[in-house]
């Protein structure tokens, strides 16, 4: 095998790589212009067959691809994020040093060294006391809700932020957050009379322990913006600044553990007196590290950040009204939380948040199922989930306390037009109904037979609520007997659906549609408003006949 080079080779097939560059539209054109015409048409039908695979193809390859793609964009945003927080995390060690007023370390095992450490405690003190001070002249109202407390002092502050209406996110007024060690104050930027000035007036104040910071995600319509939740009560606020709200959520962060390190502190101290007055002082002494606290660490490493996450996808849940998937991570944080003594370790703030969420979610849906215009469907639902939540009791007194507010409201709706059997018919052929559909619907929401009793009560009540209204419309005065007859009558036989639910109140019936001994003389008539002010008018015609003819 001889060593020929490729542009030896070239050159020998009679092309040499000095040549210009081939021109291909007009080898194409060349080509063309020897086909015939059913020629081009099986090129045109090849080159469209081809492009159309290769739209496909590319569909394919994107659809392939979107999970990456997806997957890529979430990294860029959370690298983003972490870039901003690593430069607030270089920003803040720049000025450590100034901060703490760094001096030589070899006097710190000097003579005067306790006298310095008491004295920077004291004058740490009154820097303290002078902040609380200057919160109290600057902020009107703050001294109600910022006394005095040793160690209190401030932390951060922010004028930038504006408080959002929570349901419609419309902006209401400027505000100004101060973060204290142990509680946030709101105040609300107001004008004085007697001028254009502006001053701070103390709105609000809220205990760190109770409240829950929520990180917004931006919207096209919402940036910048975080709430805050206490309880039932939700706060929105927004910033135009990014760094604003970064260096408050950071502020957050920081005092939550240090709140978190400080309790866990005062339980290992009421821990160790419980051990001392038990008589374990080297246990007390904290030398060999307890088992427990051991456990206590590693559940804050692992059930930390589930919490964290738990607690923000409960809070979009919430909000969605998306109930199923919101009381399967309460289920899941239960039995998770089961066997672990997290009240007495640093989950115990995470623990909270997390309680707060379930509650906030049993309201939601006890709201929802409240409701007396609700359908079968989301009844019977919104009862599971309660009885999943442990609130079987109380899923119990709303369902039937909806559908009682739903036959009053209907039992208003009728006309009594002077026809006593017709307005029976419709009274009787209602309660009846609607008893029996509650009973269907409450038996396929409770399973329990030992629930069954809270349905029966409660259609009892219904029952003698209709033989009231029954005494007060039929046995009025000179009442026709035929007339109560039949109504009696169509009252048994509308009571015979009952038996569908296994119900047979016969034997109460016949005694509720006797009369009664104190019954009324006159029955109460179902008038609207119209047409009492039409009988009045014809009864003042009447009269002005009868004084006309004498």
């Amino acid at each position: 095998m001889t060593g020929v080079t490729e542009e030896e080779e070239h050159e020998a097939n009679g092309v040499s790589s000095a040549a210009p560059a081939l021109s291909y539209f007009g080898i194409v054109s060349t080509q063309l212009q020897q086909q015939s015409e059913s020629g081009l048409r099986g090129v045109n039908e090849s080159l469209s067959r081809i492009q159309d695979e290769t739209q496909k193809q590319l569909k394919t390859q994107v659809f392939k691809n979107y999970a990456e793609f997806i997957t890529i964009s979430k990294e860029i945003a959370t690298l983003e994020n972490d870039m901003l927080e690593f430069k607030d995390l270089l920003s803040e060690w720049k000025q450590l040093p100034q901060q703490l007023k760094i001096e030589d370390p070899l006097r710190e095992f000097g003579i005067g060294s306790l006298k310095g450490n008491r004295s920077s405690l004291v004058d740490l003190e009154q820097i303290y006391k002078a902040q609380i001070a200057a919160l109290w002249e600057n902020i009107e109202g703050s001294q109600k809700f910022v006394p005095y407390a040793p160690n209190r002092h401030l932390i951060a502050e922010t004028s930038q932020f504006i408080e959002l209406n929570a349901a419609t996110y419309k902006p209401k007024q400027a505000v100004a957050l101060f973060l204290l060690d142990s509680l946030l104050l709101i105040a609300v930027q107001r004008r004085k009379h007697y001028g254009s000035q502006v001053h701070l007036v103390a709105e609000r104040a809220f205990g760190l322990s109770e409240i829950v910071v929520v990180d917004l995600k931006d919207t096209k319509d919402l940036k910048n913006a975080l709430k805050i939740k206490r309880g039932k009560e939700v706060y929105v606020y927004r910033t135009e600044q990014v760094q604003e709200k970064r260096t408050l959520l950071n502020a957050f962060r920081r005092v939550g553990e240090d709140l978190a390190n400080k309790m866990k502190l005062e339980r290992k101290s009421r821990d160790s007196v419980k051990r001392i007055g038990e008589g374990s002082i080297s246990d007390a002494l904290g030398l060999p590290e307890d088992v427990s606290a051991k456990k206590t660490d590693a559940d804050m490493q692992t059930l930390g950040p589930w919490l964290n996450t738990v607690i923000d996808d409960l809070a979009v849940h919430i909000a969605l009204r998306e109930w199923e998937a919101a009381v399967s991570l309460i289920e899941d944080g239960k039995k998770r939380l089961a066997n672990r003594p997290v009240s007495e370790g640093p989950l115990y703030l995470l623990v909270e948040n997390f309680n707060v969420c379930a509650n906030e979610l049993v309201g939601a849906i006890s709201a929802e199922l409240g409701s007396p215009y609700q359908c079968k469907s989301i009844m019977v639902r919104d009862a599971n989930l309660l009885l999943r939540l442990d609130k079987g009791r109380e899923a119990r007194d709303l369902l039937l306390s909806a559908r009682s507010e739903l036959l009053r409201r209907r039992t208003r709706q009728i006309k009594y037009e002077g026809d006593v059997s017709l307005y029976i018919s419709e009274l009787a052929m209602l309660y009846f109904t609607l008893i029996k559909n509650t009973g269907d619907w409450y038996m396929t929401a409770f399973k329990d037979y030992k629930m069954a009793s809270g349905f029966v009560q409660w259609a009892s009540d219904q029952v003698r609520s209709y033989g009231e209204t029954f005494r007060r419309q039929v046995y009025g005065v000179d009442q026709d007997p035929d007339v109560v007859k039949e109504a009696k009558e169509i009252t048994m036989n509308c009571a015979q659906i009952l038996n569908d639910v296994g119900l047979n109140l016969a034997f109460m019936l016949m005694e509720l549609l006797q009369p009664s001994e104190h019954h009324n003389d006159f029955p109460i008539l179902s008038l609207s408003v119209a047409e009492a002010e039409a009988q009045a008018h014809r009864r003042r015609l009447e009269q002005q006949l009868q004084a006309s003819e004498q």
